[in-house]
């Protein structure tokens, strides 16, 4: 707990505020080490998960595809975690530091609920976005893009990405859309 809270007690620390989290229930710390657990299972497991995920699908391969097993168990891997460790050593503390700083005319009562689906959200969000390589890689290995086409269509990638992130946004508002 104490190093994922890191990032929020530093730059609560740094702006002069009470750097502890509080809790509205009484069961809130209980579940927060329960799903830490889980998910930290899960980030530390996401090795032995695409190799599974490997082995279901090289069934249906030839030969020569399957020697690519362990490029692509090391990549994801390697990719995803290093997208969870960027997003918590330099995405988190930046956008902490921001929003506390942003906000301090008012007293910050951060609820472990909040701090931990914000932070579980953006770690495993830049884990997944650090994968687009391996997917774009893929595709052109199977023949369904190749550079020439992803030049070509850059422009409506950019569009499509806006898009897309305007169906995730959390909030409806439209400065967070911008």
């Amino acid at each position: 707990y104490d190093y994922m809270a890191k990032p929020l007690t530093e730059a609560l620390l740094a702006l002069h505020m009470p750097a502890k989290l509080v809790y509205t229930n009484p069961v809130d710390p209980f579940n927060l080490y329960i799903k830490l657990s889980i998910m930290g299972g899960i980030f530390l497991a996401s090795p032995y998960i695409l190799f599974q995920l490997w082995l279901f699908i090289s069934p249906g391969l030839y030969r020569n595809e399957k020697k690519y097993i362990w490029p692509f168990v090391l990549l994801t891997s390697g990719l995803f975690m290093s997208g969870g460790f960027f997003a918590y050593k330099l995405a988190l503390p930046k956008v902490f530091h921001f929003l506390l700083d942003f906000a301090s005319q008012f007293q910050p009562m951060v609820t472990v609920n909040e701090y931990w689906d914000l932070a579980i959200s953006l770690v495993i969000s830049v884990g997944v976005v650090f994968e687009l390589p391996v997917v774009i890689l893929l595709l052109s290995i199977f023949g369904i893009v190749t550079p020439k086409f992803l030049l070509k269509n850059f422009r409506y990638a950019v569009l499509l990405t806006a898009v897309i992130a305007l169906g995730i946004v959390p909030s409806n508002d439209m400065a967070s859309i911008f």
